[in-house]
């Protein structure tokens, strides 16, 4: 970046809810194979993605309906002009997602994380309806799955991923 950023507007009265504030938690994740389109122009707009959806397709977007969060896990920096200087550089953020209703695709889906597989981009779908991930998508550095069986007799089957992607800046969306 060349020069100082200009700071944005911010609203003049913040102590009370007095313009939108959007919900965080993440509803649902986006799988793009690399083999399959591209992402829609109107990436951000999550009806602009019914096209791409395809959960029955191999090599097509597929979307898991979960739970979970998304939050920076650490950050690396770099010391520059001996020390008189710090700046930031990569920044890993992890996805956390619990997927509650499954069946056999999604833990065939979690079997291929427990073994590495990350041959795909992918977005992430907030409840209040935002796409984070930007025009390409994020690529994990990190991808597992667990399957934790509970105790009770109403307990269900369930599958935590662990996604972890990385890059300078926050994602868009």
């Amino acid at each position: 970046m060349c020069g100082d950023p200009e700071l944005p507007e911010f609203p003049v009265i913040q102590d009370c809810v007095s313009y939108s504030q959007y919900r965080s938690e993440i509803c649902g994740v986006l799988i793009r194979p690399f083999s399959a389109l591209t992402p829609p122009v109107l990436w951000r707009q999550f009806s602009a993605w019914s096209s791409r959806i395809d959960n029955t397709d191999p090599a097509e977007t597929h979307y898991i309906v979960g739970r979970g969060g998304f939050v920076q896990s650490s950050a690396e920096t770099v010391s520059l002009a001996d020390g008189r200087l710090v700046e930031n550089r990569e920044r890993v953020q992890r996805l956390s997602f619990s997927v509650l209703n499954m069946n056999e695709g999604h833990a065939d889906f979690g079997r291929s994380l427990q073994s590495n597989y990350k041959g795909f981009y992918f977005w992430l779908h907030t409840v209040d309806n935002r796409v984070i991930g930007g025009s390409s998508g994020m690529r994990p550095i990190f991808a597992d799955a667990e399957f934790p069986f509970a105790p009770g007799k109403d307990s269900r089957e369930t599958m935590n991923i662990t996604i972890d992607t990385e890059f300078i800046n926050a994602p868009e969306w």
